[in-house]
């Protein structure tokens, strides 16, 4: 990345992401495909600035951990999307104050929660954290859980009440 391309650090707030993310028609494998097939206009491409990317990358790991969760997308993809989010995390770290970073991460993510809830599906943070959680951890594939067939794609709406109930739980622990 050459200097030329580091943005202001008064640029580290989220866009809308509904003014960016145009909503494709929706496909047969439910609304995590869905999530992921709108998104994918933006996320291989290394130029889109920081103010997007992020928010969009959460909610991309969202999508992806949920497809996961159906059995549509492999650990080894829920790593590559984890490791590009994170390494372009480490650069706008380099770049912005610890505290700056951080509220800059936050807003992402409540804008990605807030688009996610707007144009898609009921989620809440605990939910995505959960989801996400359970994916890169490598323990969401809930077919293996449940002795479905190695072949079976489970419902996105299975998927996501599944993993309402689980923060639920973890909320009521705490």
């Amino acid at each position: 990345m050459s200097f030329s391309n580091f943005r202001e650090i008064s640029e580290l707030k989220p866009v809308k992401l509904n003014d960016v993310i145009e909503k494709n028609p929706k496909s047969d494998y439910g609304f995590f495909n869905d999530i992921a097939n709108d998104l994918s206009k933006f996320s291989d491409d290394e130029q889109t600035p920081d103010n997007i990317f992020i928010p969009l990358y959460y909610a991309l790991r969202i999508a992806a951990a949920g497809m996961y969760a159906q059995g549509l997308m492999t650990d080894e993809t829920v790593e590559i999307i984890k490791t590009i989010f994170i390494n372009r995390c480490k650069v706008i770290n380099l770049r912005a104050t610890e505290e700056e970073a951080i509220k800059f991460q936050n807003e992402s993510y409540e804008e990605a929660i807030r688009w996610l809830n707007e144009n898609y599906i009921e989620i809440d943070v605990e939910t995505a954290f959960a989801l996400v959680k359970a994916a890169e951890d490598g323990k969401s594939q809930l077919k293996k859980q449940l002795n479905a067939p190695e072949d079976a794609i489970l419902t996105a709406e299975f998927c996501l009440d599944f993993y309402k109930k689980i923060a639920r739980k973890a909320a009521q622990r705490d």
